[in-house]
């Protein structure tokens, strides 16, 4: 796998645990003034979807480039 990939894969996992984060505040702690304006728009449940997926997506493919970065380094 190309090691330039690695950056903006952790930048992107990086994101998606921001938005899974701000989600489940606005979620379960809507009384925070900065949320409020994510609460009354309703996007709390879009963005604990958004970076579940991302996450799901990301995951895999960090495990796989690991393990594909420790195969080169054994040869």
């Amino acid at each position: 796998m190309n090691r330039n990939l690695i950056i903006p894969l952790i930048a992107l996992d990086a994101l998606a645990a921001l938005l899974l984060a701000v989600g489940l505040l606005t979620r379960f702690s809507p009384e925070i003034e900065f949320l409020r304006p994510l609460v009354e728009r309703n996007l709390g449940v879009p963005m604990m979807a958004a970076g579940a997926v991302l996450m799901v997506i990301c995951g895999p493919l960090m495990i796989r480039w690991f393990i594909a970065s420790m195969r080169e380094r054994g040869r």
